[in-house]
């Protein structure tokens, strides 16, 4: 472990926590509202079956207690978490009147009794999403925690499992309030320290996805293919990359030249082509073909 890492984070938790402490209930409420809304017609939220969200503290972060509510609600499976010294797991609940009546843990957060056996999420079918909280994130989805390093520790065994399982890992979505969002490069990062796929905040949403590195003019005999793809400076190499099928955009293209958007699905190793294209004039990006094909993220 970096010792100067450590007190960087040391540091920055302080100044995060302090900047929390001035947020008011009525900005709590209409911030954590906001960014349940985005959560809750999230295509990754709305397609998962098995789901562990971490149970608020009474400020600091966004509230959860709708999105639990909704999970108890619906035909997904809830896990919250339960803590040991060193570790932490996640465990099932089956209604609402249970969650109600968790008792409260030394940091005045509801947590399910340990001297009650609960189904643990790598009994069965694992978890298709992880709902994460954390001090901070940054615009690159590096997240700052507490210090304990529960999410990291357990992110890292759930993508165990699954590779064990042959399943897919989960997806992680990261809920910020405002205060939360901090600026690129603030956060100081270790080896252990775990991305987030997804980031959540009232105004925006932080998403992970693979964008073509040079533009194309669609007005012209421009052919994409072999132009190298990238994420973060990455770098795809060329036998990875199909090429687009212009035909899907024919129709909506003009004499206006165009930034093609491409994903690449990482769970599935291949490129997804022509869900949109961005005006290279600045004007507001909009997709065309999301119905043909869904943006996937990685």
């Amino acid at each position: 472990m970096n010792s100067a890492v450590v007190a960087l984070k040391r540091a920055l938790r302080k100044d995060i926590k302090a900047q929390l402490r001035s947020i008011t209930p009525a900005t709590l409420a209409t911030e954590s509202q906001q960014v349940v809304d985005r959560l809750l017609t999230l295509e990754e939220y709305r397609a998962s079956k098995h789901v562990s969200v971490y149970i608020s503290m009474p400020s600091g972060e966004v509230d959860t207690r709708a999105i639990i509510r909704d999970l108890l609600h619906s035909d997904k499976t809830c896990y919250v978490p339960r803590w040991t010294k060193d570790a932490m797991e996640m465990v099932k609940i089956k209604s609402w009147d249970e969650y109600l009546a968790l008792p409260v843990n030394k940091w005045n957060i509801p947590e399910p009794p340990h001297d009650q056996v609960m189904e643990n999420a790598f009994d069965k079918d694992g978890l298709d999403l992880i709902i994460v909280p954390a001090m901070g994130f940054d615009e690159e989805r590096n997240r700052i925690g507490h210090g304990k390093g529960y999410y990291d520790k357990f992110i890292q065994n759930c993508h165990a499992w699954a590779k064990e399982h042959q399943r897919a890992a989960p997806k992680t979505v990261g809920l910020a309030l405002n205060s939360q969002v901090l600026e690129k490069g603030r956060i100081p990062l270790e080896p252990t320290d775990q991305k987030i796929d997804c980031i959540l905040t009232p105004t925006k949403v932080i998403h992970r996805f693979w964008y073509m590195s040079r533009c194309i003019a669609f007005g012209g005999d421009h052919n994409p293919y072999p132009y190298t793809w990238s994420l973060e400076g990455e770098q795809v190499q060329p036998q990875h990359v199909i090429q687009p099928q212009q035909s899907h955009v024919a129709s909506q293209r003009d004499n206006s030249d165009f930034d093609l958007v491409l994903t690449y699905n990482l769970a599935l190793e291949t490129i997804v082509c022509c869900v949109g294209v961005t005006l290279l004039d600045n004007s507001r990006p909009w997709n065309l073909a999301f119905d043909y094909i869904r943006l996937c993220s990685a």
